[in-house]
This record gives structure tokens, C-alpha cells and sequence, in this order.
């Protein structure tokens, strides 16, 4: 989940820094170290509710996101408003990309494991991620628990422990993007609103082409592909990629419509996601 932390100062700018150019570097280096503080500390909670990654990957995490974001922040040293707004697009999308997705994917298998948990006697289930941001949940399921048989038969918990992963994952995504939304009627573009629009939307699009993958790409799938579970359980995925793109429509419509047609601002405080 994306979450607004004013970790920068108020008087920090989107805009170009100010002063020599070595001074402006400095200053954009450090906030780089504070975003690649970030995205050590959402990366983190990996270590308590899956299986750990070896301490190599989370150094060399952490030094990937340093570097992308140092790189990309210098285009703000280029005296062109543009390259203010490509720098926070770039920048949002890199750290959604090789960070806060792999924080979006714990959030998919917690919906796997808690509903596992909850329908299965002794399910003792587990998330395992592996280096590339690939994460499985896997349970005991033979026994169900008193609230397992209030749904009926194994079958039927298999197809709603399928669901949960995106069900959580996505409704976590589409109140992200409402709230994003919705600030950026009232705060000038930032960084807390840009990461927050680019991870839900990529989260979006994300599940919506993982339903689709079981159409439009001819190879075979693990038996743990949710949307194919929920194809051989009788529930097709086309109408379920149908209710995801309504809802985000009426998200973007609802809140776009209330929008002031007055010209946005230039960005101001800077803000990273977590």
C-alpha cells in the first residue's frame, strides 16, 4: 500500500534547485539516500511474514534504487519545466517498478494467506518471494475450519482463497488512486500524489494483464495462477477484467469531473511514498 510520508522539508522544491551545480547535486543525493531509505524500509516486512531473501539482495536493492534515482533527479539540473515532470514520472515509475511492486505483490499473497488461514484447519500457509519479485503462498488445505465449510466444499474455498490475492491487492490500488486523485484537486503535483498514481496504476494494469495472460498467450501456466483457478472453477476472467476497468473509469471520471478546470500549479513540497 502507498502511503503519503512528508519525509522531505517544506522548503525542499520540485523545481530546479538553486545555487552552483555541485551544491544541487549534493542536495538532490540526498534525498536520493532518503528515497532509497524508503524503499529499504517497505522491502523490510518481507522478513516477517515470508521467507527471508538473502542480505545481498536487500544491499543491492537499496543501491539500485540510489542510483536510479540520483540519475533521473539530475534532469531536474536541465532548466526546462518539462524535464521537472519527466524526472517525478521517471522516478515514480522505477521505484514502483523495482520497489513498491514488491511490496504490492506481499499485499496480493497476504490476501492468499489470511483467507488460507482463515478456511483451512492447520493451513499453516507461507509466502515465498524469490530475487525476481515473484512471490507464492503455499497451505495445508485438508481439513476445512467452521468458517471453510460456511462456504461449502473444498473447491469452493480453493476459487476464494484464489480470489482473495487479487481482491486485496487491487481494492488496497483502487483507494490509493481515489485518494491521489482527490489531492490533486487541492495540492499542486508532487511526489507523494505522482508514486501514489503510478503504483495503483501499475497495480491496476498489472493484475488486468495477469487475467488476460490466461487468453492471449499460448504456454503453459503453474497450477497456482490465480485467474486460471478461477477459470477451471467456473468463473471467468473477462467479466472480472471488465468490473476492474468500470470501477478504475468511475474512479477517474468521479474524480477528474470535481477537478478545477484552473491550470495546475507548479509543484511545490516534495514528498516520497512509502
Amino acid at each position: 500500500m502507498m502511503t503519503a510520508l512528508p519525509i522531505f522539508p517544506h522548503s525542499s522544491q520540485l523545481s530546479l534547485p538553486q545555487g552552483p551545480i555541485l551544491t544541487s547535486a549534493v542536495h538532490l543525493f540526498e534525498q536520493s539516500l532518503r528515497i532509497a531509505g524508503c524503499a529499504l524500509l517497505i522491502t523490510l516486512p518481507i522478513i516477517f511474514v515470508a521467507s527471508p531473501l538473502p542480505p545481498t539482495f536487500y544491499l543491492y536493492t537499496t543501491l539500485r534504487q540510489l542510483s536510479i534515482d540520483f540519475c533521473l533527479r539530475c534532469l531536474r539540473l536541465i532548466p526546462h519545466r518539462s524535464m521537472q515532470h519527466l524526472s517525478l514520472l521517471l522516478r515514480s515509475f522505477f521505484f514502483v517498478h523495482y520497489t513498491a511492486h514488491r511490496f504490492q505483490t506481499l499485499i496480493h499473497e497476504l490476501g492468499h494467506k489470511l483467507t488460507s488461514d482463515l478456511c483451512f484447519e492447520k493451513a499453516r500457509a507461507y509466502i515465498v518471494f524469490d530475487t525476481s519479485q515473484t512471490a507464492y503462498t503455499y497451505s495445508t488445505t485438508s481439513t476445512l475450519s467452521k468458517w471453510g465449510k460456511l462456504l461449502g466444499s473444498a473447491s469452493k474455498v480453493t476459487l476464494v482463497v484464489a480470489l482473495a490475492g487479487p481482491l486485496l491487492s487491487l481494492s488496497v490500488s483502487l483507494t490509493v488512486l481515489s485518494i491521489s486523485l482527490a489531492a490533486l484537486r487541492q495540492t499542486p503535483l508532487n511526489d507523494a500524489i505522482g508514486y501514489s498514481l503510478v503504483a495503483s496504476v501499475y497495480d491496476v494494469v498489472g493484475h488486468i494483464t495477469y487475467a488476460l495472460s490466461t487468453h492471449l498467450l499460448n504456454k503453459p501456466y503453474p497450477p497456482a495462477h490465480d485467474f486460471l483457478i478461477l477459470e477451471q472453477g467456473g468463473i471467468p476472467t473477462l467479466p472480472i477484467v471488465g468490473g476492474i476497468l468500470l470501477t478504475t473509469w468511475v474512479i477517474f471520471q468521479k474524480q477528474l469531473n470535481q477537478r478545477p478546470k484552473a491550470e495546475i500549479q507548479k509543484p511545490t513540497s516534495e514528498f516520497i511514498c512509502v
